[in-house]
């Protein structure tokens, strides 16, 4: 299991919740856009000035963590996952701290 990313934040916005059929999750992430080997070194990062589609991943589980409210918590096994293609460039808005502040 991959360990949590050291110093990252994130912040729950408006718009999230959750009834009994379906959540939404609206966060605004620091620190999220890059993963290390424990040692520190940088081995993958998001680029959202990069020209076309990044390759990325998506992954989910039926079963709760154990700890919800623990980003160490352990995780069950993927139910499901898959690959996802992001066109980071194109969702780039110079608008992005209005559009964050609007939410908090």
């Amino acid at each position: 299991m991959p360990g949590p990313y050291a110093g990252a934040t994130y912040q729950v916005l408006k718009g999230s919740g959750a009834n009994a059929t379906h959540w939404a999750l609206t966060a605004l992430c620091r620190g999220c856009s890059q993963w290390t080997t424990d040692n520190g070194t940088v081995v993958a990062g998001l680029d959202p000035a990069a020209a076309g589609p990044v390759s990325v991943a998506y992954a989910l589980s039926t079963k709760a963590p154990a700890q919800p409210a623990n980003n160490a918590s352990a995780v069950g096994f993927h139910s499901a996952k898959g690959p996802l293609k992001l066109d980071l460039a194109a969702a780039k808005t110079e608008r992005f701290d209005e559009y964050v502040r609007a939410l908090m």
